[in-house]
């Protein structure tokens, strides 16, 4: 995407979010830590949401733009594999910090503004996230009630599903 801010114009989601972030740092909730350390953490797992979105998109695209006579089943497994591989990395990431906590520990930052988009693309692609995560499936049922969450959301997403391209990962 590109976002045009007066004369600005950024491209690419997470330098949109940092630029944001930065030019209204003192409006809104506080996404990025003044604690070094925990600003490092929240930088990587911003940086590695890519990883699911890429291990998601490689699947997903692959059957939206393939016929399906045409799949590789070989293909598909090994990006089934990749993606189901992931997600428990996020999993573990929750547990460390208990119910109720977010990605990197107690307060929403920016690494849960790039985790959301990223989950709700799974969610809409029919990933049984509750039956396997039930640590994720309960974070992103509480973050896509945020108020922010709510006004992001993709007005067609909320009346309909999207097709099933994963809902047999697992």
């Amino acid at each position: 995407p590109t976002f045009k801010h007066g004369d600005v114009v950024v491209n690419e989601s997470m330098a949109i979010c940092l630029y944001l972030e930065n030019t209204f740092k003192n409006q809104g909730t506080k996404l990025l830590p003044d604690d070094p350390a925990q600003l490092g953490l929240v930088l990587q797992r911003m940086i590695e949401t890519q990883n699911i979105m890429e291990k998601n998109n490689a699947l997903v695209y692959y059957k939206y733009l393939t016929k399906r006579e045409e799949w590789d089943e070989g293909f598909i497994a090994e990006k089934k594999k990749a993606l189901a591989e992931e997600l428990p990395l996020w999993e573990k990431y929750l547990a460390q910090y208990g119910d109720g906590s977010y990605i990197t520990g107690k307060d929403f930052t920016m690494a849960d503004v790039c985790l959301v988009p990223a989950l709700a693309f799974l969610v809409r692609m029919q990933l049984p996230l509750k039956e396997r995560f039930p640590l994720l499936a309960s974070y992103y049922e509480r973050v896509k009630e945020r108020p922010s969450v709510k006004a992001a959301w993709p007005p067609h997403w909320k009346d309909t599903t999207g097709p099933d391209h994963l809902k047999d990962v697992f």
